[in-house]
């Protein structure tokens, strides 16, 4: 794999002020609504997008939930085939995936684990 090439950051002298204490902060430009940090955000957006897309297994994982968009992101559990389906993260096995269930927010069973398909790279469902 090719190493990613990240765009050039600078660093300034900002300085910031809490509670009268004086912190350095040399990217505090980039909190700015600034030509050059939209730039810079753009760059960084390629590249992200650069490395999912050149993940082996991206193409596969979009067919799979592909069939699931509802053409927005949503963080809520959704209702399909009257199960609710929900991505979910658990801590004791590392494993994440979507998991179904009978309520919103019930305890399910995890359909998909994307960790036991895509271990080559490091995977995650929003």
């Amino acid at each position: 794999m090719v190493p990613l090439q990240y765009p050039r950051t600078h660093r300034d002298n900002s300085n910031h002020f809490v509670g009268g204490l004086k912190f350095s902060d040399s990217y505090r430009w980039l909190e700015t609504e600034t030509e050059e940090v939209k730039q810079w955000q753009f760059v960084q957006g390629q590249l992200a997008d650069h490395y999912v897309g050149d993940w082996p297994y991206f193409e596969s994982l979009k067919k799979h939930i592909e069939c699931l968009s509802v053409g927005r992101y949503c963080p809520y559990s959704q209702f399909a085939g009257g199960k609710w389906f929900r991505s979910g993260y658990e801590e004791s096995t590392g494993q994440s995936g979507v998991i179904v269930s009978d309520t919103p927010y019930g305890k399910g069973q995890f359909v998909y684990l994307i960790n036991a398909e895509f271990n080559e790279k490091p995977a995650f469902i929003v």
